[in-house]
């Protein structure tokens, strides 16, 4: 017994960072599998704060969809959709397919943010605790589980700004091909990100560290191998537009305003900067079109909470405060992530403002970072000390609140959506029960699997080897199998031995039934 716990043991992530991208993996999955996995989200447009759910799903997972926005994603069908196809042949749910890749990207983002902090300095606890602000951000939980384009975009934004800080030595011609590569992906998920890879550079240049020749070579480069991507993703499918026929003014008129106003500053600090980190309360509201249509139920915030308010806004001094005093002390780093924060904000307040939050996951990781850095250079050792125990209480009421705003928005889903087949015919509670219950036997047959293969690479006997990799197998066949019967229960009407109602998921949900008679007026909110 003592020998198969150590092996066991031995399976166990010894890193701290792995610890941390298991956790928010796992968490992260559970949030995803709960709403796109259960929910009729690849049907619904606009239902999570405006967000084109069901679109990033078809770009995701459909040959055949309607793939009109990715001429401001360029390549996401082409770097996204190969893999949710591999995924989908194991796990034989284009949803769930998703919803795994959307867990996994946005996981690896908060390992990159660790990452950056621990270059910085090295082992501090605030570190860990920054990292979990992040991993449990409102935007982080919300455009995770209901897939949106956001978090691919953020997770290159984070690489390349971790191999900027992390590079010490000097730069080489496979230096400029690996960030002829990040150009090539800043571009790839949303289009205006390019930007902010042209800050990257001017740090570059400005430090002295890449010269201007080199530097305008990448900049040609990475646009020659976006167009050529794109060629290739038009030659793959050919319902994808081409991004030079994208139509700038007509983008411009559907999704900016014209005028500066004080509500276009109070839109871009309420959602990307306060209800981006910690979520105030939510309605369901209607906002245009037939009545009583599913994609005109649109979940949105509902003012401002004023707990959250303060301790937001005394996070926020705290990073004035120690941006200011300790700025010079990582001058391009910070000066980086400013002009990229800046254009941000600058953007948005024309850009998509009045659905801000939107595009929150864009200036998320930006403000972590600069927070946790600068704290890091910081000489007054009392505030350094006040700063950690105000965030370990920040993280707290963050964790509370957003978990708790998160099961608010899931009932508002479920009250709106039609189900899935599990769904439909256990409820929710079982249904929680199950899917908690079978990521935990597929995470332990996996690990079961790695201790197998390792065992395989280690014993010299043939005999041995051959009992292993036959377990290896039956390992894989018993996680194959289960999704394999997941899948057919809706044709066999049971679930292993368990019969079921028989319901498609079809049925209609709760709104329908009640909301429309004269308990719509207390659920919805007309504006």
């Amino acid at each position: 017994m003592k020998k198969i716990m150590n092996e066991i043991k031995s399976l166990m992530p010894k890193k701290t960072e792995t610890r941390i991208f298991l956790f928010s993996f796992f968490f992260l999955l559970f949030i995803t599998i709960l709403v796109t996995y259960n929910f009729r989200m690849d049907q619904n447009y606009n239902l999570l704060f405006d967000s084109d759910t069901a679109r990033v799903i078809g770009d995701a997972t459909e040959i055949a969809a309607e793939h009109y926005r990715i001429n401001v994603h360029p390549l996401f069908i082409i770097l996204v959709q190969p893999l949710v196809f591999l995924l989908k042949g194991i796990v034989l749910n284009k949803n769930l397919a998703i919803s795994i890749i959307s867990a996994l990207v946005s996981s690896l983002s908060v390992l990159y943010v660790y990452r950056i902090l621990e270059i910085i300095n090295k082992g501090k606890k605030e570190n860990l605790i920054l990292t979990l602000i992040y991993c449990f951000s409102f935007s982080n939980m919300i455009f995770t589980a209901g897939i949106e384009t956001y978090n691919f975009a953020s997770l290159f934004l984070i690489m390349m700004w971790y191999y900027f800080i992390q590079k010490k030595e000097k730069y080489d011609i496979f230096s400029y091909v690996i960030l002829t590569v990040f150009g090539i992906l800043s571009f790839a998920f949303t289009l205006t990100n390019c930007i902010v890879f042209c800050i990257l550079l001017l740090m570059l240049l400005l430090s002295k560290k890449v010269k201007l020749v080199p530097i305008i070579m990448i900049g040609i480069c990475s646009v020659v191998g976006v167009v050529t991507l794109n060629i290739t993703q038009k030659f793959i499918w050919n319902n994808t537009p081409f991004i030079w026929k994208t139509n700038v003014a007509e983008e411009g008129d559907s999704f900016s305003t014209k005028t500066f106003s004080k509500d276009n500053v109070i839109n871009v600090i309420s959602n990307d900067y306060y209800n981006s980190l910690i979520s105030n309360d939510v309605k369901m509201t209607i906002t245009y079109g037939s009545k009583y249509n599913e994609q005109n139920y649109i979940i949105a915030f509902n003012g401002m909470n004023i707990l959250n308010i303060i301790v937001l806004s005394i996070f926020y001094i705290l990073a004035i405060y120690l941006v200011i005093h300790n700025f010079k002390k990582n001058l391009f780093v910070n000066l980086g992530l400013l002009l990229s924060l800046g254009f941000n904000s600058g953007l948005h307040l024309f850009y998509g403002n009045s659905g801000t939050f939107l595009y929150s996951l864009h200036f998320l990781y930006l403000i972590i970072l600069l927070f946790g850095m600068n704290l890091s250079y910081e000489k007054n050792e009392k505030l350094k000390k006040g700063s950690y125990y105000f965030l370990y209480g920040f993280f707290l009421i963050e964790f509370a609140m957003n978990n708790m705003i998160f099961i608010k928005v899931l009932t508002l889903i479920k009250d709106t959506l039609s189900t899935n087949y599990l769904l439909a015919n256990l409820g929710m509670i079982k249904t929680v029960i199950l899917e908690t219950l079978l990521i935990l036997v597929i995470t332990v047959l996996v690990f079961l699997g790695i201790w197998f293969f390792k065992m395989i690479k280690k014993n010299k006997k043939k005999e041995q080897k051959l009992v292993y990799s036959i377990l290896l197998f039956v390992t894989f066949l018993a996680i194959q199998s289960i999704f394999i019967s997941i899948e057919s229960a809706e044709y066999n009407h049971r679930l292993w031995i368990f019969p079921t109602k028989g319901l498609t998921g079809e049925v209609t949900a709760k709104g329908k039934e009640y909301y429309l008679e004269k308990e719509f007026k207390d659920h919805f909110k007309e504006k």
